[in-house]
Parts: C-alpha cells; structure tokens; sequence
C-alpha cells in the first residue's frame, strides 16, 4: 500500500544536532528569563514595568526599585536642606544649577523618570538648595517656578521636621511637630485641656478682607494655644485671678506707661443713625456685647427697642440691660460701682434725619474698656435725602421741603425741577424722575404744572406726569411730597419772592433744583471720644484772595490762605486784624491794626505752616498757610489781599468787595461731640424789601437754603442737630449791596470748629497743652486711636533741655538723635522723629505740644522746674493720655495681695478681702 518515510538520523551528526538544539533551547530561556527578570519584584504590584527600560515606574505614592517602598506626604519645609552630592562628582553644583543661563541646559544624566530626577519629584533635583530648581524673572518657560529674592520653605517630605517610615508611608515627628507632613508645631500639653490649638492665621483674623490675614510662610504651620477664660500660659495650665483697681491710689503708678495720669472712668459712645441723613425707624432695636475686662469672655445685652421712649427712659433700659448680663460682670453694688451712668441725646438734621447718642460711663475701676460690640442688623432707616453741589441755581429763592411717603424711595433715585413759565398771574414748574438704570437723558420732563395755592400742601409726583397732581398714589408714584413755601405765589404788580429772573424772561434752562434720595441704609458707631471742642471759637478758617483794588473779573487769580490759632489756649483778647498782600510770585507784606505791627517775608515752600516774617509776641497766635506755596506764578500778575480777623469768634469772609465779618457764639452750654466744618455762602443778595438768602453745608453736606437774618440765630433748619449749637451773625444784618454781584464774587465764610485732643489731667509742676495741627488743606485731621506718649529728659544742663520719646507700648525710642535727645522749644512743637513711627507716624504727626516750661526750665522765679516722674533732673519722665480711655493700674488682686495660679484665687495681705483684694479694712490703716 503507501510508501512511508522514516526519519532516521545519522547516528554520526544526531549529537551534533543534540546539542545545537539543545543550546538554541538554552538562549530562548535565557532570554525569557531576563526578560521576565527585569522588574524586581514585578513592581511589588505598584507600578508598571518599563519594558525599555531597567526599573519599574511606580504608581502615586510609591517608590523604590521595585515600587515596595511608600511616600510620605509633603509640606512647606521649616528649613530647607541640601541633598547632597547625588550624581557623585565631588561637587555641589549639580542638578539645576544656572539659573541665569539664557537657554535652559538640564545637566547630563538628569533625565526624567531617572535616579536623579525620581518620579516623585520629575520637576528636577538638587544638590546644595532647592531654589535650584526655580527660574528668575523671564526663564518661566525653562523652569518650573520662579524664584524670588531671599525664597525658602520649599516643599519637602514629612516638612524636614520628621521621618518617612516607607513601610506605611506615614511620618515620625519630631517632638513638637505633628500632622501628615509634621506640617505643624505641636501645641504643648494639647493646652491642658483648657484651650484650643490654633494656627497663626486663626488668631489674628481679617474681618473684611483675606488680604489681610497673616500670609507668610508659617500661617498655618505655627500653633499654639488660644486658652479659654481665666486660663493663661503657653499650655494653658495657669489660671487668672480678679484684677481691680488699688484701693490706695487715684492716679496710675504703671511705670514707663501712666505715671501719675489722673485715674478716669471710660466713656463709650453708642451712635444709632442712618446714613444721608436718613430717618431711624423707632421700630429699630439693637444690642451690645461687652467684654469681661477679666478675663475676656463676651456677653450679649437682650434687644433695646427705640420705640417712643424718653432720652432718660431709653438710657435706663441700656442701664439696666448691661447690669443684666450674666455672671454680675457689670452689676454694680454700693461698694463697687461698674457703671456710672448712661444718658442719651436725641438730635434731628436739616433734612429730618435722627441720631441718637447713648453716653456709657464705666467706673475708673474697670480702666481701660474694650470697645462694645454693635449689632445693627435690626436697625431699619427711611431714605436718605442729599442736595448735590450746585443743587439749586441761586436766582431760585426757595427752600422746597420734603416729606417721605412710609419710608420713602428704596432705591436711589433724583428729582429734578425747573421753573417753566413766569406769567403775569403764577409760576409753573415741570420736572422728572429717574433711578436704577434710568439715566438724567432717558428722562422726560414732564408737562407744566402750578405750585400749590396753599404753602403747606404736600404735593405727590409721578412718572407718568398725569395732570391730576392730587390723584391717590399708585404704583408710579414717587414715595415722596414736596412743600413749596412759596405757595402759588400771586406776582401781579409786586416783585417775586421766588425768583429773580425777569417775569417775561424764559426760565427753562435758567432755574432748576436737584434733590436726591438715597436707598435706606443705616450708619451707626461705637466709638471712645478722642477730641472735644473747644470752649474758643474759631479761628481755623480759610479764606481767599481779593484784587487788591477791588475788581473782581471772571479770570481773577484766586488763591486760599489758612489760618488758624498756633495755640488754642493762647487767643487775642481784642479785636485784631491782619492786612496780607502778595508783592510777587513768592514775597507778601503785613500789618496788624492792634499790635502796630507790620513786616514782609518770604512765602514759604511746599505750603508749610508758618509765622508771619518777623512776626513776635501776639502775633505769633497765629500761623497761616498759602494753598500754593512759593511756586505759584499767578501771584507775580497781579497782587493779592487777605483780611484776616484774629478775635476768637470772628471769621473773615472771601468774595464782595470788602470783608464782612460773621460772627459766631455759642447757643448755650453743650458742646458738639463730633466734627463740624461750615460753609455758608451768600446765594442772592436779595433787595431793601427781601433778605440776602445764603447756603451752608456742614462736613461737605449741603444744608439748603434760607434767609438772612437780622440777629443772632441758629443756622436754617439747625435746631436739634449738632450745627444748631452754633449761632451766627452778618455784620450788615439782612441787606448789603456788595454781597453777591456776579457768580464769580459770592460772599463765603469758611470756618470749623477748633477741635482739643482730650489730655488726661496729669500731676507734674508744669503744664502741657497739647493740640492738633491742620492738614494742608485746613482741615484739623484726627488720630483714629487714642494714644499714650512717654517724654523721656535726656538732659537739662546748658540753655536748652532735650528729650526723647515712645509710645507706652513700643520697645525703642525716638527723637535720640546722636544719643543727646531732642530739643525742647518755647513755642508748640511736633515730637521728633514722629514721621519715622512704626504704627502711629500719621496720628502722631497731627499733635503739637507746648511745654509751660519752654526750651529751658530753670525752676527760678516764675519758671517751674521740669520735674516729671523720677525728678527734676536726667531721666525724668512725662505721661501724656490722648483720648477718653479709661486709666488705672488695674493689677492682679488690686495690688493688694498674690495670686495663685493654681487655684486662681488671691491670696490678700493683711487689712485687705474680697475675691481681688479690693476691700480695705481697718487693720490696714
């Protein structure tokens, strides 16, 4: 059947063959075997073995040749360190060593996913510091960050403050560190159980922007105990004991910070108002937190409702709400009065907006008071109500009242009217309204109307300018009225009361009134007085150049001269009248009609405050400032004249032909509480038959319009509000040809009222007044805080005493100079140095001191010795206390005894009691 072949091999070459087979067999196995061997550990079942390469690439937190070894996490490093000579040349440039080059060139052997450049860090690798890795300006695209001058705490494993254990991938800390990363310190003893652990940024909290919290390196890496009350130490162990004040003493004995200051209750200011002389709703209420001045905890005051209630009833409810609060904490006894008295103050604007004042007066004994908390979410206000700059043209001779329908407009939203025909019977006027997107062009005016017959109807506008005026209100309406006092005003035959303009003439474009409204919005304070004003009235004034003979143009060079007293405890006791002409771009001549005394001088530079040039003893109450200094070209055209008034209660007046003085006195004994600057101008000069009318704006807010008058009175609309403790006079009384003839020439007096820091009574033989300097532009500027000055006598030898300065809490001194100090002056100074203070250089710069002693205190004859704290000689020490705070020494256990931290409680010497040894018993006189 079929033929089959067998394979028979040749018994010669079969172990050739053997054995090459064999051999071939061998070679594939090998080479299986190293390829199955190239991963060790087969990546230990984290990574992926690179199968071009000779290591495996290890997944996300893993490491090592064969992937078995963890990562722990990474944190900004406490202190960065070097890694050392990695690629073994004996050098510690390698890695990313230029950063300066112009092309980026990676050292060789750093490639990625290599041992010098790991996955766990492919952005690069260092020798000597990890800034290696960061670029400078304009190689961002070479590196990967850029590095900026003195850099450091670069990331790094466990923060460099523990180690990895890489079986569990977690840190060891150091002791003192914790966290994932040993990211953070430790808070000792975990704050005893008596605190919470907290980072630097926790504890200094930005209420109203993150841009300013702590933002450095260590904000949340550095932490440490924030202790609950009555606890304290950096572990919170130790516990606090009552503080009162020294049963023995009525001034402070705080030495280096209140020496001898008079002990003073606080007196804190609780203001309730809305903002653009808004009206407070009497439904509104709020309440106070106050915080233990003992051990800082807060507490929360139940609601105090405005209501109807009296000043006097309204005070006894916020009285009795704080003596209220738990744990007594402002309860007051016969023995240990906490609160001394509370009153309040009601005042009303021109425009009928209300503010309420409670005055808060805690006991010496409580020292120095944090400021109340004031919740104002339940404050609810009726619109605001602002006359713009230029609100009304001057030929308009009427004040338009206002009445707000409920709580008027909720949005803002401008009214504006214009007289639009002047016939031979009545005025007729039209307007229109606009707000939200709504612009003044978008507006149309609406249709003429007639002023009310009566001078006493409120009159409603809409925007859809229906004719029927008096239709009930609806949906377009504004929620607003609006008085003319004018009424229909019958012209026939007699002259117009409400404008000036001819009756035949067109009033369209002539006379016009802008009243805004203002969304209801609230605008209240807690705040702690810093100033009160003076008992002088003014001279802090400003007042501007008239042509010297007298002709006023449109092109006329105006230039504003400030003035004020360089002291005001120092004033004029007669009258007193400066006479100041420009001479050139930069000279001026004077004279005084009491003194007799004349001069000329240079205008000083850069607008500095001066004396006038050789001026001397009385003349010397005054400095001035010119608004251009000496650079002023204009000056050199044409000359200037000032007229200055230098009796307190005068103030010279810009514009007219001549000066006109308005004179002011106060309406009786109370004092305004806050800052008043006054503008009043002369806005129609009116005839024989009607008074000139003026305007006036109290801190830039415009008050409206009135008539002159005769006699001393209160500014319109004025009564109850701060403005109204001032009363005026015009020297020419109702009518003066020369006040108003052009619109370039308005009769303006500009004058504020002078404002005294309040100075704790202090009990050294010499007297210190201390006292505000103006801003350049005239306006007495304010510290924002109060502040306590130490003056420190350097030396009293030679002909004149020297000293330096700090504030009661800083750490250097100022004014030292060379070591000799600063040198004292007969005349009011500014502490040396001011400008160069750390926290306080604006407020400090704003305070002038005047030393009753002068330059040199001799202590012969009338000439007290300078004896402050420590002596009349070297190292003497004076106290000064800016602001109402309160001041005593305030000390654990009254002084009067030892605390035990441990337990907390005082442990009183003998002849003293009470939980803070401020009673006094007999034994212990």
């Amino acid at each position: 059947p079929g033929t089959h072949t067998v394979f028979s091999p040749d018994p010669v070459l079969f172990p050739y063959f053997t054995m090459k087979v064999l051999a071939i067999a061998l070679a594939l196995t090998a080479v299986l075997a190293t390829v199955s061997a190239e991963c060790p550990n087969a990546c230990s079942g984290h990574g992926d073995c690179q199968s071009f390469r000779d290591f495996c690439k290890c997944y996300k937190g893993f490491q090592g040749n064969d992937c078995s070894q963890r990562t722990c996490a990474f944190g900004l490093s406490f202190i960065d360190t070097p890694q050392g000579d990695l690629n073994h040349d004996n050098a510690m440039d390698g890695g990313y060593f230029n950063r300066l080059a112009n092309t980026f060139e990676r050292p060789a052997g750093t490639a990625n996913l290599t041992a010098l450049n790991p996955m766990w860090r492919p952005d690069g690798w260092w020798e000597s510091h990890p800034s290696q890795l960061y670029g400078t300006n304009g190689q961002e695209a070479d590196f990967p960050m850029r590095q900026s001058a003195q850099e450091g705490h670069f990331y790094a494993e466990c923060s460099n403050r523990g180690l990895c254990d890489r079986s569990t991938g977690e840190c060891v800390c150091f002791t003192g560190y914790e966290g994932t990363a040993c990211n953070r310190t430790a808070c000792p003893n975990s704050c005893s159980g008596h605190g919470v652990c907290n980072s630097i940024r926790e504890m200094q909290p930005n209420s109203d922007s993150t841009v300013g919290d702590y933002m450095l390196w260590d904000a949340d890496k550095t932490y440490g105990c924030t202790c609950d009350p009555e606890y304290f130490g950096n572990d919170c162990s130790k516990r606090r004991c009552y503080r009162n004040d020294d049963p023995l003493t009525s001034v402070s004995t705080t030495k280096w910070k209140s020496e001898k200051l008079s002990e003073q209750g606080e007196v804190q200011i609780v203001k309730i108002a809305c903002a653009n002389q808004g009206e407070v709703l009497s439904t509104s209420s709020f309440t106070l937190t106050y915080t233990d001045v003992q051990f800082g905890e807060q507490y929360t005051t139940a609601a105090h409702t405005l209501g109807s209630l009296s000043d006097a009833d309204a005070a006894a409810d916020v009285k009795s709400l704080l003596e209220a609060l738990p744990n007594q904490v402002l309860e007051s006894h016969a023995d240990n009065t906490k609160i001394t008295s509370v009153t309040r103050d009601t005042q009303t604007t021109a425009l009928g907006g209300t503010i309420y004042r409670y005055y808060i007066t805690f006991d010496s004994r409580l020292g120095n008071v944090p400021t109340l908390g004031l919740d104002t979410s339940n404050i609810a206000c009726k619109a605001g109500i602002v006359l713009p700059a230029n609100y009304k043209s001057d030929t308009w001779a009427e004040n338009i009242g206002i009445q707000l329908v409920d709580n008027g407009p909720s949005e803002d939203t401008t009214v504006q009217l214009r007289i639009s025909q002047n016939s031979s019977l009545f005025h007729q006027f039209n307007y229109r309204i606009f707000s939200g997107d709504e612009t003044e062009a978008s507006a149309d005016w609406s249709t003429d109307r007639t002023f009310p017959t009566y001078t006493s109807t409120a009159v409603p506008l809409d925007r859809t300018h229906e004719n029927n005026l008096l239709s009930p209100l609806g949906d377009n309406l504004l929620k607003a009225k609006f008085i003319f006092p004018n009424g229909a005003e019958v012209t026939e035959g007699t002259q117009s009361t409400r404008t000036s303009v001819d009756v035949s003439a067109a009033h369209e474009a002539t006379e016009t009134y802008e009243i805004q409204f203002k969304a209801p919005a609230q605008d209240s304070s807690v705040f702690t007085q810093i100033y009160n004003i003076s008992d002088t009235l003014p001279i802090a004034y400003a007042l501007d150049s008239r042509p010297l003979n007298g002709e006023w143009e449109a092109d006329t060079v105006r230039e504003t001269l400030y003035v004020e007293y360089t002291s005001p405890f120092v004033t004029h006791w007669v009258s007193e009248n400066f006479t100041i002409t420009s001479t050139s771009r930069d000279s001026y001549t004077w004279a005084a009609s009491w003194s007799g005394n004349s001069g000329n001088g240079t205008i000083p530079s850069n607008s500095d405050w001066s004396f006038l040039e050789g001026a001397d003893d009385t003349d010397k109450y005054l400095v001035f400032r010119w608004e251009h200094g000496d650079t002023y070209a204009s000056r050199a055209n044409e000359e200037n004249v000032w007229h200055v008034s230098a009796y307190p209660g005068y103030v010279s007046s810009s514009g007219g032909a001549a000066d006109e003085l308005l004179f002011l006195s106060w309406t009786d004994d109370t004092r305004p509480i806050e800052e008043l600057n006054f503008v009043v101008s002369i806005t129609n000069e009116g005839s024989a038959n009607n008074a000139s009318r003026y305007a006036y704006s109290v801190n830039g807010i415009n008050m409206g319009e009135y008539a002159v008058s005769s006699s001393f009175n209160q500014l319109g609309g004025a009564s109850g509000s701060e403005a109204g403790k001032i009363q005026v006079r015009w020297m020419h009384e109702t009518f003066a040809d020369d006040r108003h003839d052009q619109d370039f020439d308005k009769r303006t007096w500009r004058f504020n009222m002078v404002k005294n820091p309040i100075q704790n009574n202090w009990a050294y033989l010499e007297t210190l007044r201390v006292h505000y300097r103006h801003a350049t532009d005239g306006a007495q500027i304010t510290p924002s805080t109060n502040l306590a000055i130490v003056i420190n006598i350097v030396t009293v030898a030679g002909g004149t005493d020297t000293y330096r300065w700090k504030l009661a809490d800083d750490e250097v001194w100022y004014g030292e100079g060379d070591g000799s100090g600063s040198d004292f002056s007969d005349d009011p100074f500014q502490l040396a140095d001011a400008s160069t203070h750390t926290n306080s250089a604006a407020a400090l710069q704003q305070l002038v001191f005047w030393f009753g002693a002068g330059a040199d205190a001799t202590g012969l004859n009338n000439d007290p010795a300078r004896s402050g704290c420590g002596g009349d000689t070297v190292n003497a020490r004076y106290y000064v206390q800016i602001g109402s705070e309160g001041i005593n020494d305030f000390g654990t256990c009254s002084d009067r005894g030892v605390c035990d931290e441990d337990t907390g409680e005082c442990k009183c010497f003998k002849g003293y009691a009470g939980q803070d040894c401020s009673e006094q018993h007999a034994l212990s006189l």
